[in-house]
């Protein structure tokens, strides 16, 4: 990014408005647009009690290390650890237990479904919490309703069958939090929501809440925010790039910019949306695509021009593919869809580059995936015996491969087929291709490796969530929102954006943000490829 110390005339604006301004904001920064210092040069201008509400520890450590030591009236934290603050200060300590949930499925489901049903479950009661979908007239509509809205995979079962066991799940986590002092990580947020609103709570209250990343805020987190504010003259900044809102399978509202403007609108006084366009990322060129898809965004003038180089069809089996010829250590490697990837990561790693794949909760999915195709019951003539000729193992673990695997590909196409099917009556076409897409993954794999266990090995050890260097990145667009390289390479351009026959406007514009984030993350030489 070109390091710039002139403000420009929208940040000007920002900060007149901070000064003069009256009521509540919402800034709408572009990719690249320098938001961090941005945030950072609007707290030294103002007065009161601060608090600023950042997307993930690492981004409240950067703001607070930035913040000059002379505002010791900013508190920094993320909004889970300010969750967690008000929970300490009605009730005392208490402990987060990341597997509340999951002991607390355990103790609601009969053992023989615990296995294939606390997933479902636990996402269920996962997303009703974070986007206060609580329980009240119209209940299961209502769920039906969130299940759609997020496009959540239930792997087959329905709201109907788990709803019994969500709401002993409600119960038993509230008792256990007010006898035990035992919450999860999303009770951080639910909890002081939920006991706000009742006035069984108190939370302190600030004269500035500003949001980082306000456009993957849940509903609870939006809630929790704006109750902070001290009654009466609180003030309120949302800063957020509505084009960047790609969260909806972490239960982010897809809508989250303007529901939360339109509550900041009625909250009054007043209410101004601040633009922050230029960005200091992007080259030229880069910025000009991006326009296409966003045309508000502007480039910094003194910006590179860029490279984008267009590659047509890529054929990941082939030993001259550009992309596994080209690739250089950093280089970041984006597709909307995991098969490709996989593809791809495993020839790289035959090539002998070193290579990683960003998302360690992809991997714990697909492992899920696998055990529910091994314990599918197949009939017979459920799918034919069929041997491939494509079968090649280059990555060799010592293991007879096809006797091993056979019974495991005809129950994935079984499996594969009967689930898309399930989803596709239901008209949910995405999570349909989602689950096809995982299925693609696991066949991939199979050709390279020669039994279950060296599936689930390879799976465990492929994906990470931490940075590595001198190594090709892959990632989904999805995880590749905040991150940047001088070269990306976009897999599969020419499907984007993806969009389902039944995909409605919140759904279709996801899709188009997803474009717009992957041809924003280069610095200087940019791949679009397929």
């Amino acid at each position: 990014m070109v390091a710039v110390k002139v403000p420009s005339a929208y940040q000007k604006a920002i900060y007149e408005w901070v000064r003069e301004g009256t009521g509540h904001a919402a800034v709408v920064a572009r990719a690249g647009s320098g938001k961090t210092t941005t945030i950072v040069n609007m707290t030294q201008l103002l007065s009161g009690r601060v608090l600023l509400l950042a997307f993930n520890k690492a981004i409240a450590m950067e703001m607070a290390q930035r913040l000059p030591s002379s505002r010791a009236k900013v508190m920094v934290k993320t909004i889970n650890a300010m969750g967690h603050g008000i929970i300490c200060r009605n009730m005392g300590p208490v402990e987060v237990d990341t597997r509340k949930l999951r002991r607390l499925a355990r103790a609601v489901l009969p053992p023989s479904e615990y296995k294939f049903t606390a997933g479902p479950l636990i996402d269920l009661v996962r997303f009703a919490r974070n986007s206060l979908t609580l329980p009240g007239p119209d209940y299961v509509q209502r769920l039906w309703a969130m299940v759609d809205r997020f496009e959540m995979d239930l792997c087959g079962e329905t709201v109907e069958n788990l709803l019994p066991y969500l709401l002993k799940i409600l119960d038993m986590a509230e008792r256990e939090m007010e006898d035990k002092q035992v919450i999860d990580f999303d009770e951080q947020i639910y909890w002081p929501v939920v006991k706000i609103q009742a006035g069984e709570w108190s939370a302190p209250n600030y004269d500035w809440v500003l949001v980082d990343e306000a456009q993957d805020t849940a509903a609870g987190n939006q809630a929790l925010a704006t109750s902070l504010l001290r009654p009466g003259r609180g003030r309120f900044v949302a800063v957020a790039d509505p084009a960047q809102s790609i969260y909806a399978w972490r239960s982010a509202d897809p809508e989250a910019m303007s529901e939360l403007s339109r509550k900041l609108a009625e909250m009054g006084p007043a209410f101004a949306e601040l633009p922050l366009s230029i960005s200091y990322r992007c080259p030229l060129s880069h910025i000009r695509l991006a326009q296409e898809i966003v045309p508000s965004i502007e480039p910094f003038p003194e910006n590179p021009e860029g490279t984008i180089t267009k590659i047509g069809g890529s054929s990941l089996d082939a030993s001259d593919d550009p992309i596994v010829a080209g690739a250089r250590p950093n280089d970041l490697v984006i597709c909307r869809r995991n098969a490709p990837l996989f593809k791809l990561y495993l020839q790289l790693i035959v090539s002998g580059k070193a290579v990683y794949f960003r998302g360690r909760d992809v991997g714990k999915q697909l492992i899920s995936l696998v055990e529910r195709v091994e314990n599918t019951t197949l009939d017979d003539e459920a799918v034919p015996e069929e041997r491939s000729d494509q079968f090649h193992s280059p990555i060799q673990d010592g293991t007879d491969y096809w006797p091993v695997l056979e019974p495991f590909d005809r129950k994935l196409r079984f499996y594969r087929e009967r689930e898309v099917q399930k989803l596709q009556i239901r008209e949910l076409f995405s999570l349909a291709e989602n689950l096809q897409d995982k299925c693609a993954c696991l066949a991939t794999l199979r050709t390279h490796l020669g039994s279950v266990a060296a599936m689930k090995k390879r799976l465990q050890e492929m994906f990470t969530d931490e940075a590595k260097t001198n190594a090709v990145q892959l990632s989904t667009i999805h995880r590749a929102k905040g991150l940047e390289a001088d070269r990306v390479w976009i897999v599969d351009y020419s499907l984007l954006p993806t969009y389902f026959p039944n995909s409605g406007p919140a759904r279709r514009q996801q899709e188009r943000n997803c474009k717009y984030v992957a041809v924003t993350r280069s610095k200087r030489d940019l791949f679009l490829v397929g």
